[in-house]
Protein backbone atom coordinates (compact mmCIF):
# COMPACT_ATOMS: atom_id res chain seq x y z
CA UNK A 1 0.00 0.00 0.00
CA UNK A 2 1.56 3.23 -0.97
CA UNK A 3 1.38 6.46 1.13
CA UNK A 4 -1.24 7.67 -1.24
CA UNK A 5 -3.51 5.04 -1.13
CA UNK A 6 -3.19 5.27 2.86
CA UNK A 7 -3.40 9.02 3.07
CA UNK A 8 -6.43 9.17 0.82
CA UNK A 9 -8.49 6.62 2.39
CA UNK A 10 -7.61 7.76 5.76
CA UNK A 11 -9.39 10.89 4.52
CA UNK A 12 -12.12 9.93 3.17
CA UNK A 13 -12.49 7.17 5.95
CA UNK A 14 -12.56 10.56 8.43
CA UNK A 15 -14.93 12.28 6.02
CA UNK A 16 -17.51 9.77 5.77
CA UNK A 17 -17.67 9.06 9.64
CA UNK A 18 -17.99 12.92 10.26
CA UNK A 19 -20.62 13.50 7.43
CA UNK A 20 -22.65 10.43 8.93
CA UNK A 21 -22.40 11.89 12.11
CA UNK A 22 -23.98 15.08 11.11
CA UNK A 23 -26.58 12.85 9.02
CA UNK A 24 -28.15 11.53 12.56
CA UNK A 25 -27.43 15.26 14.03
CA UNK A 26 -29.50 16.56 10.83
CA UNK A 27 -32.28 13.65 11.24
CA UNK A 28 -32.44 14.64 15.39
CA UNK A 29 -32.64 18.33 14.15
CA UNK A 30 -35.65 17.94 11.72
CA UNK A 31 -37.77 16.30 14.44
CA UNK A 32 -37.31 17.53 17.39
CA UNK A 33 -35.15 15.32 19.03
CA UNK A 34 -33.03 17.52 21.42
CA UNK A 35 -29.49 15.85 22.78
CA UNK A 36 -28.06 16.74 26.05
CA UNK A 37 -24.97 16.54 25.04
CA UNK A 38 -25.08 18.71 21.95
CA UNK A 39 -22.77 21.43 24.30
CA UNK A 40 -19.67 19.18 23.67
CA UNK A 41 -19.78 19.68 19.40
CA UNK A 42 -21.56 23.00 19.21
CA UNK A 43 -19.53 26.36 21.02
CA UNK A 44 -21.44 27.55 24.14
CA UNK A 45 -21.26 30.77 26.27
CA UNK A 46 -22.63 30.67 29.63
CA UNK A 47 -24.38 27.40 29.16
CA UNK A 48 -26.31 28.45 25.71
CA UNK A 49 -25.45 27.45 22.65
CA UNK A 50 -23.48 29.91 20.83
CA UNK A 51 -26.30 28.71 17.80
CA UNK A 52 -28.20 26.14 16.85
CA UNK A 53 -27.67 24.78 14.06
CA UNK A 54 -30.94 23.73 11.31
CA UNK A 55 -31.61 20.29 9.39
CA UNK A 56 -30.88 21.64 6.68
CA UNK A 57 -27.33 23.60 7.38
CA UNK A 58 -26.63 20.43 9.49
CA UNK A 59 -27.71 17.71 6.04
CA UNK A 60 -25.63 20.22 4.06
CA UNK A 61 -22.83 20.30 6.26
CA UNK A 62 -23.19 16.53 5.96
CA UNK A 63 -22.98 16.57 1.91
CA UNK A 64 -20.07 18.67 1.40
CA UNK A 65 -18.32 16.02 4.00
CA UNK A 66 -19.32 13.60 1.83
CA UNK A 67 -18.11 15.67 -1.25
CA UNK A 68 -14.88 16.05 0.63
CA UNK A 69 -14.76 11.79 1.26
CA UNK A 70 -15.71 11.48 -2.72
CA UNK A 71 -12.73 14.09 -3.53
CA UNK A 72 -9.98 12.12 -1.71
CA UNK A 73 -10.84 8.81 -2.47
CA UNK A 74 -11.08 9.70 -6.34
CA UNK A 75 -7.25 11.18 -5.96
CA UNK A 76 -6.13 8.02 -6.43
CA UNK A 77 -7.67 7.82 -9.60
CA UNK A 78 -6.64 11.39 -11.16
CA UNK A 79 -4.48 9.93 -13.86
CA UNK A 80 -6.69 7.01 -14.58
CA UNK A 81 -7.18 7.07 -18.44
CA UNK A 82 -11.09 6.22 -17.19
CA UNK A 83 -11.28 9.44 -15.19
CA UNK A 84 -14.79 11.16 -16.30
CA UNK A 85 -14.09 13.89 -14.08
CA UNK A 86 -11.80 16.83 -15.12
CA UNK A 87 -8.54 16.10 -13.04
CA UNK A 88 -8.07 19.39 -11.67
CA UNK A 89 -11.38 19.39 -9.57
CA UNK A 90 -10.16 16.65 -7.70
CA UNK A 91 -6.10 17.81 -7.83
CA UNK A 92 -7.22 21.35 -6.82
CA UNK A 93 -10.08 19.65 -4.05
CA UNK A 94 -7.70 18.78 -1.85
CA UNK A 95 -5.68 21.88 -1.73
CA UNK A 96 -9.13 23.85 -0.95
CA UNK A 97 -9.60 20.73 1.65
CA UNK A 98 -6.07 21.56 3.05
CA UNK A 99 -6.93 25.13 3.32
CA UNK A 100 -10.32 24.87 4.65
CA UNK A 101 -9.50 22.60 7.43
CA UNK A 102 -6.26 24.24 8.05
CA UNK A 103 -8.27 27.89 8.42
CA UNK A 104 -10.90 25.64 10.81
CA UNK A 105 -7.87 24.53 13.23
CA UNK A 106 -6.57 28.01 13.77
CA UNK A 107 -10.24 28.90 14.63
CA UNK A 108 -11.80 32.85 14.56
CA UNK A 109 -10.30 33.61 17.79
CA UNK A 110 -13.28 33.70 20.16
CA UNK A 111 -14.80 30.20 20.45
CA UNK A 112 -12.90 27.10 17.71
CA UNK A 113 -9.53 26.83 16.96
CA UNK A 114 -6.45 26.36 18.70
CA UNK A 115 -6.37 30.39 19.12
CA UNK A 116 -9.91 30.57 21.38
CA UNK A 117 -10.62 33.03 24.08
CA UNK A 118 -13.59 30.93 25.70
CA UNK A 119 -12.05 27.52 27.26
CA UNK A 120 -14.14 25.96 29.72
CA UNK A 121 -16.94 24.21 27.98
CA UNK A 122 -16.96 21.18 27.52
CA UNK A 123 -16.78 21.73 23.76
CA UNK A 124 -13.96 23.96 24.41
CA UNK A 125 -12.07 20.95 25.86
CA UNK A 126 -13.09 18.70 23.05
CA UNK A 127 -12.15 21.09 20.49
CA UNK A 128 -8.93 21.70 22.18
CA UNK A 129 -8.36 17.74 22.58
CA UNK A 130 -9.89 16.00 19.23
CA UNK A 131 -11.45 18.78 16.89
CA UNK A 132 -9.29 21.17 15.98
CA UNK A 133 -5.86 18.22 15.68
CA UNK A 134 -8.23 16.95 13.80
CA UNK A 135 -9.08 19.22 11.38
CA UNK A 136 -5.18 19.73 11.16
CA UNK A 137 -4.36 16.14 10.59
CA UNK A 138 -6.97 16.52 7.54
CA UNK A 139 -5.61 19.85 6.24
CA UNK A 140 -1.49 18.24 6.45
CA UNK A 141 -2.83 14.71 4.96
CA UNK A 142 -5.17 16.77 2.19
CA UNK A 143 -2.05 19.34 1.36
CA UNK A 144 0.17 15.54 0.88
CA UNK A 145 -2.25 14.33 -1.31
CA UNK A 146 -2.74 17.70 -3.37
CA UNK A 147 1.52 17.78 -3.64
CA UNK A 148 1.57 13.81 -4.53
CA UNK A 149 -0.78 14.28 -7.92
CA UNK A 150 -0.58 17.76 -8.91
CA UNK A 151 1.50 17.60 -11.94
Amino acid sequence: MTSLTFLSSLNALIFGVISGLHVYWGFCALFGIKSENMTSVVPEIHGRPVFVPSAVSTFLVALVLGLAAFISLRSLTVFNENFTIFPVWIVYGNLVISVIFLIRAIGEFKYVGFFKKVKGTLFAKNDTLFYSPLCLLISIVALFIFLKIRN
